[in-house]
């Protein structure tokens, strides 16, 4: 028997933060003969056998990295191996060896091949490994193998680029776009005077989700419309309004996520802070009495209306992560924006922002 060496090595570096204990890995065996007595070993230590089948393949379920602890005595997350295959008349063995380690020396009858390269196991690793005759080879993957790696008539899953758990956890964000306020504008602008306001305006959005797994989350923010401003004039006299809201929103989200895109909706609560400011300014006045002109000097008026409240909000948006741990994402809403004075006394606030935005989502653990 002839053996060639093919380094074909497939690794996806992919590493999976769940809360349920860690799965074993599984060695797969294909294009053996039907019926091939086949053994798995790690260092020098077999730990596990199995039979191929009909098809030629073999699955041994493995539980190596909890059956080789660190110095420490606890289990290791992760291993470095070197992949030989041992090809005999009936039988396949596969050994799994680490740094510092040889494997026993094949058996009577048998040609040992090695696999160039090195490997990376972890809890969720696969390795599918061809055994025929001639013509090793070594796959691995961090999750489920490809049909199409153990059914060569299988058609292979289509080519989506890279791919990684949807993200959970801490994800901070942030964002800029344009929001548009109700009435304010209006209502500052009043009747009887030329007047324009500016309602549409640059609005930000900075903040955190936690996400408890790919459906549900809880969020909070800093949502910063910029000012609201109105600028007119009457009859002897001009004015500027403007409008400076703070928000905070705390809500939560729903998400349906559909490989690296999650659609989401999310709702809760605001609480705002702002400052209703009109500055007025009176033009000189002169009146002439008994043919005697008399001017009366103009003034400059400021009211100020500073506001507190809770009001609620409502938005919805898509997310889609580019790489691991930056997303970029898109959302529309609507912010409730109410008050009451702070000092007491008259006038309150109750308008709203409808908003649209874009930003990046980022992921912060590994």
């Amino acid at each position: 028997m002839t053996g060639t060496w093919r380094p074909l090595a497939l690794a996806a570096a992919i590493i999976v933060t769940l809360a349920a204990a860690a799965t074993a890995q599984t060695v797969i065996v294909t294009k053996t003969p039907p019926g091939t007595a086949v053994t798995v070993g790690v260092n020098a230590t077999t730990l596990g056998n199995g039979t191929s089948g009909a098809d030629g393949v073999a699955a041994v379920p493995l539980n190596i990295l909890a059956e080789k602890p660190d110095k420490a005595g606890t289990a290791k997350t992760e291993m470095d191996v070197r992949v030989f295959v041992d090809v005999c008349e009936k039988a396949r063995a596969i050994w799994l060896t680490e740094t510092g380690w040889q494997a026993p020396a094949p058996a009577a009858g048998c040609a040992r091949h090695e696999l160039f390269g090195a490997f990376s196991l972890r809890s969720i690793t696969n390795l599918v490994v061809d055994a025929p005759e001639e013509n090793q080879s070594v796959w691995i993957r961090q999750g489920k193998a490809p049909a199409h790696w153990l059914d060569p008539n299988a058609q292979p899953e289509p080519d989506r680029g890279p791919s990684w758990p949807m993200a959970t956890g801490l994800l901070p964000f942030g964002g800029a776009g344009v929001g548009k306020y109700g009435q304010v504008g209006a209502i500052a602008c009043g009747v009887g005077a030329e007047c324009n306001a500016s309602n549409y305006r640059v609005t930000f959005r900075l903040g955190a989700d936690f996400w408890f797994g790919r459906w549900l989350a809880v969020t909070g923010s800093y949502f910063k419309p910029y000012k609201m401003e109105a600028i007119g004039a009457g009859s002897g006299y001009t004015f500027t309004t403007t409008l400076v809201p703070n928000v905070a929103t705390f809500g939560g989200k729903v998400g349906l996520p559909y490989g690296r895109l999650r659609m989401y909706g999310e709702g809760g609560g605001t609480y705002q802070r702002s400052n209703f400011q009109t500055v007025q300014t009176m033009s000189d006045i002169t009146v002439t009495v008994n043919d005697q002109p008399t001017t009366f000097p103009g003034g400059t008026q400021e009211f100020n209306l500073q506001t507190s409240g809770w009001s609620w909000y409502v938005a919805g948006g898509g997310e889609i992560w580019i790489k691991k741990r930056l997303a970029i994402y898109g959302e529309v809403g609507r912010v409730g924006l109410k008050g009451d004075p702070i000092a007491g006394g008259e006038g309150s606030l109750n308008d709203r922002v409808v908003y649209m935005l874009a930003g990046f989502r980022f992921r912060l653990a590994k």
